[in-house]
């Protein structure tokens, strides 16, 4: 009836209420305040920091036609997911991050990341790693390349004015 993703978020909720409860009522409401904002603010400036370069690793790793499901690119993601996490308020979420921020930690988690990221990008490797041309054909899977005909009957100009 409920989806796996709601269910978990709505566990998550409780458990940070809960954590947030006592903690505050250990160390103080002023401190746990202070805690909660002083690790966003170290999220946002590590989601800045690793973000920027996650991204221009991709794009690099896609236009040079190389797997996105690489130990390298799981362990990127794992980070920025670190720091995602470090942004949202709460102590679960910080401890998650600070766990995920260490490599051995990461390589247990490593073969579930990868392996999620495969079934999705499964739909998208169908015509391999080479990209198809918006003026190919594709037929049976293969890209047919018919310049021949496209070289003998140029498109049409349109006229303006």
């Amino acid at each position: 009836m409920f989806s796996p993703v709601a269910v978990f978020l709505f566990a998550m909720t409780l458990a940070e209420l809960f954590v947030l409860v006592r903690v505050a009522g250990a160390i103080g409401v002023l401190l746990s305040a202070f805690a909660l904002v002083g690790c966003s603010v170290v999220g946002v400036f590590a989601l800045r920091s690793r973000g920027a370069g996650f991204f221009r690793a991709t794009i690099a790793q896609v236009t040079s036609g190389q797997s996105l499901v690489g130990d390298k690119m799981a362990d990127q993601a794992l980070v920025l997911g670190a720091c995602l996490l470090l942004v949202l308020p709460g102590f679960v979420s910080a401890t998650l991050a600070v766990l995920l921020f260490v490599p051995p930690i990461r390589a247990l988690v490593r073969p579930r990341v990868r392996s999620r990221v495969q079934s999705w990008t499964r739909p998208y490797q169908r015509f391999g790693r080479t990209f198809v041309d918006v003026d190919s054909v594709v037929v049976n899977d293969t890209v047919v390349d018919d310049s021949s005909s496209r070289d003998a009957h140029p498109p049409a100009q349109p006229e303006l004015g």
